[in-house]
């Protein structure tokens, strides 16, 4: 549980890095 914990966390936190890069720099 804590693993699977720990990958959807690590999931969202990429989302959202990733949102951020593309609204700051849109292609």
């Amino acid at each position: 549980v804590s693993s699977l914990a720990w990958f959807m966390s690590n999931q969202e936190t990429s989302f959202v890095t990733i949102g951020q890069r593309v609204l700051a720099n849109p292609l």
